[in-house]
């Protein structure tokens, strides 16, 4: 499955991606809001395994999107949709640094969300991070989204306790 963008192709996941996704969950600057343990190797290759396995599953729930430079196939990230119940979705991405700052992630969620809402008729989106995490906050209110809930404390990794974010949205933006 290839969905496009002006820039950008969102393919199924190969084996040949893994080194990529682990590249990008190795970067010091992507794992301050991961525990450990889901920046390991193993998590990642697991990941990626099961992202493969659920781009053959019928009916498809789960989508874990390559997100790549449309002229070169070039590898840039990762955008998430998975379909939870009756027209709602979680969401989710991530992009290697070096491709931060470039409208990429925003871009590669919109088509997605649309998609999603065309074909499997999704009416709400909604996404979880850290309330530290700006970057995706922004990404998350460019998409439309709104906070919707907040909770303190929600998790506890690298020695301290974070606040989750609930952000949600009726319709892609």
């Amino acid at each position: 499955m290839k969905i496009f963008t002006e820039r950008l192709m969102l393919r199924n996941f190969r084996l040949e991606d893994l080194p990529h996704y682990l590249a990008m969950t190795a970067c010091e600057s992507y794992q301050r809001f991961y525990p450990d343990e889901q920046c390991s190797a193993a998590f990642g290759t697991q990941l990626v395994h099961s992202f493969i396995d659920e781009s053959q599953q019928w009916p498809r729930l789960r989508f874990h999107m390559a997100i790549c430079h449309s002229q070169y196939d070039q590898w840039i990230g990762v955008a998430s949709a998975r379909i939870e119940s009756s027209g709602t979705a979680s969401i989710g991405f991530g992009l290697s640094p070096e491709h931060w700052g470039k409208g990429y992630v925003v871009e590669a969620m919109r088509e997605l969300m649309r998609f999603m809402q065309s074909e499997y008729q999704v009416t709400r989106f909604y996404a979880e991070t850290l309330h530290d995490n700006e970057a995706a906050i922004k990404v998350l209110s460019q998409l439309g989204l709104s906070l919707a809930s907040v909770q303190p404390k929600q998790f506890y990794f690298k020695q301290q306790s974070w606040d989750g974010v609930t952000y949600q949205s009726d319709s892609p933006q």
